[in-house]
């Protein structure tokens, strides 16, 4: 049996972005969240894609104009990029930071 609970002021920030090129825009945008939160996160992108959100080791496999989803609670405070991630160590520049501030 799982039993999962949330605080009764936790929320959920939703976003969406197409990525065009390997880029959402420039300068890359900054999504602010406080501590606790859910982040909901779709993309879609035009290629391939594989993406790794530093700070929170999460990964995304994108696929050519299939929307993927990315979920997780922002439990730890700092500024983080979603960036491509290529063979080895190699990142690509970000493509949005993910800021999370105390509640």
């Amino acid at each position: 049996m799982l039993v999962a609970w949330a605080p009764l002021w936790a929320t959920e920030l939703r976003a969406g972005y197409e990525i065009k090129q390997g880029r959402i825009a420039s300068p890359a945008p900054t999504l602010r969240i406080a501590q606790g939160d859910t982040l909901v996160l779709l993309l879609n992108s035009d290629t391939a894609l594989d993406l790794h959100l530093h700070g929170y080791d999460v990964q995304l496999a994108l696929k050519p104009r299939t929307p993927g989803r990315l979920q997780l609670v922002a439990h730890t405070l700092g500024r983080f990029p979603l960036a491509t991630h290529g063979k080895g160590h190699h990142h690509g520049p970000a493509l949005l930071y993910l800021e999370v501030v105390p509640k």
